[in-house]
């Protein structure tokens, strides 16, 4: 098989019309391991730490305030640009982690399926779940 059709990194077979040297997937991970918080008293900290640890946890540990979080999980990928526009409520949601699914909808004046959606995902895939809220 010719090298220039397979993906530098995973080497899977690429189509014939892609330009660029990795596949989608290999791309994305290889963007999500450069991000770093610069300001993080860890050596590197990258978009798996946030999948594994879950964006509360990840915060208290590095002493980082919710709005900076969260355009930390935009940049890294973690969070997809089409959530961009409730980057906010999403911040408020960090702080809010305390209150019930109920009232955290209603302080947010969103459903608490959103909420309940929105937490499942700031708390990472392999994460504990800090943002379990009492019911």
């Amino acid at each position: 098989m010719d090298r220039s059709t397979m993906c530098a990194k995973c080497h899977c077979v690429l189509a014939r019309d892609h330009e660029e040297l990795m596949c989608s997937p290999c791309a994305a991970k290889t963007g999500r391991d450069r991000w770093q918080v610069s300001s993080s008293p860890a050596p590197r900290v990258t978009a798996d730490d946030l999948d594994r640890e879950g964006a509360v946890a990840l915060a208290e540990r590095l002493e980082i305030d919710p709005n900076t979080m969260v355009t930390f999980m935009f940049e890294s990928g973690f969070l997809p640009g089409r959530m961009r526009r409730y980057g906010p409520h999403l911040a408020r949601l960090l702080t809010l982690g305390h209150l019930s699914t109920s009232a955290a909808a209603r302080e947010l004046r969103v459903s608490r399926w959103t909420v309940a959606a929105w937490r499942e995902r700031l708390a990472g895939t392999h994460a504990a779940s800090p943002l379990e809220a009492p019911r």
